[in-house]
């Protein structure tokens, strides 16, 4: 009889009986030690990234015509984390319904983690600006990060095979909890995120009281300023027209931009805002036109869409912003999305094969991703936890002005400095 392994791909945490005595390097170690970060792709690696937002979009597309009246966001970077690590303990049918949908084939599996663990460091680095006068380090402000804290948490009862467990320490930085059925076991890892996540996120979901059960957590905590910031006072109340008609109230950041901060495209169906992000990161906000509805924006949007965007978006000599603040904060169930893409057979007590995991028979109960997101006048705020129990600018003249008024629904992507997609979401008035 297979055991169950819980999943979460944004908060994924993976607990078993194997020493929790950690020897690999920690993520802040290894970003703090790469002084200059490689950020350049080799042809393969932007083919492998374009097919993990091409899947990543897909499930976005799936739960937006679920929730289409709800605001929702979505972390894909966690989902993809997720999945490669299971793909590690995976084999048969199992793995080859994974790298399916991943896009790649088994025999790249190693040049995948090779990827991420790149993707991790890169994303993870952190530098400071000086702020003030002199050079004290007191007087820095950071221009922020995006960090992933990956677990296992295990059953005391189940045992992790010893070449999973460094494949997923060496390219994943991956943190062994054993025995986290017991509660100073949990006490320990929400210690330990809460370090690693720099505070943001302090309690894991861990649920391993079942017998040789498993659960995988990616914690990911991003905090990044904007490039050029709104001011705090010209935000004010402002009327947002709803998908039903309906009208309410937000709160409106607003900004006159002379100076090149932001980059702007308008097409027949959608005008695109780029708003630079520090270490790299842009926030698109994607806003219909007029008689053109989100819903079908959305669905007909492609993975190659989000690169075109680059090439298509220009400077303005004036862009005038007016964009909502605003949280958005979600549960999302994961299991129906992920069997409608194939993988239906990580939910099968007969057919889930990850041998390679576990001497223990494992096989997928449930997925799910709990995220919270805040923009305001001083950048994005997210915090993601998913769990599985078990631009180049165009050259052409500069149009006189681009204005940008968000007063009805829009969704939104935020990229890091390889592309990824981390975050999508769209944003419906509540």
């Amino acid at each position: 009889m297979k055991t169950r392994l819980f999943y979460l791909p944004f908060l994924l945490l993976f607990a078993s009986c194997i020493n929790t005595n950690q020897t690999a390097k920690t993520l802040e170690e290894a970003a703090t030690e790469e002084e200059v970060p490689d950020y350049t792709l080799s042809t393969e690696e932007s083919k492998l990234i374009s097919s993990s937002n091409a899947f990543g979009l897909k499930l976005f597309q799936q739960l937006s015509n679920k929730e289409n009246e709800k605001s929702i966001v979505f972390s894909p970077t966690a989902v993809i984390y997720s999945l490669n690590m299971l793909n590690n303990g995976a084999a048969g049918k199992t793995k080859q319904a994974l790298c399916h949908v991943l896009g790649y084939s088994e025999k790249q599996l190693d040049d995948v983690n090779k990827l991420n663990k790149k993707i991790l460091i890169g994303q993870r680095r952190e530098t400071f600006s000086n702020i003030g006068a002199g050079n004290s380090k007191d007087k820095k402000s950071s221009n922020g990060y995006m960090v992933t804290a990956n677990f296992i948490a295990l059953n005391e009862a189940t045992e992790l095979l010893p070449e999973y467990q460094k494949a997923l320490q060496d390219y994943y930085f991956t943190n062994i909890i054993a025995s986290a059925n017991q509660q100073e076991e949990k006490i320990k890892a929400d210690t330990l995120c809460a370090k690693v996540t720099k505070g943001d996120i302090t309690t894991l979901p861990i649920d391993v009281s079942t017998p040789y059960s498993a659960q995988i957590i990616n914690a990911v905590a991003l905090r990044i300023p904007w490039s050029y910031e709104f001011m705090e006072e010209s935000t004010d109340l402002q009327t947002f027209y709803k998908q039903d008609g309906k009208q309410t109230k937000v709160h409106m950041m607003h900004t006159v931009d002379q100076d090149k901060n932001f980059r702007g495209y308008e097409g027949k169906e959608y005008k695109v805002l780029t708003l630079g992000m520090q270490n790299g990161f842009n926030m698109y906000v994607v806003l219909p036109n007029k008689g053109y509805q989100l819903r079908d924006i959305i669905n007909n949007f492609k993975d190659s869409t989000l690169y075109k965007l680059t090439e298509l978006h220009k400077q303005y000599d004036e862009v005038e912003i007016a964009l909502p603040k605003f949280s958005t904060s979600i549960k999302l169930p994961l299991k129906e999305l992920y069997t409608k893409s194939g993988l239906g057979v990580l939910f099968s007590q007969q057919a889930a094969d990850f041998s390679q995991m576990s001497p223990s028979p494992l096989y997928i109960d449930k997925v799910y991703q709990q995220i919270r997101l805040d923009v305001n006048e001083k950048g994005v705020a997210a915090k993601a936890v998913q769990s599985t129990s078990m631009m180049t600018l165009g050259m052409t003249t500069h149009p006189t002005r681009f204005t940008f008024t968000a007063d009805h629904p829009f969704f939104y992507y935020i990229t890091d400095q390889f592309g990824n997609v981390c975050f999508m979401g769209k944003f419906m008035g509540e």
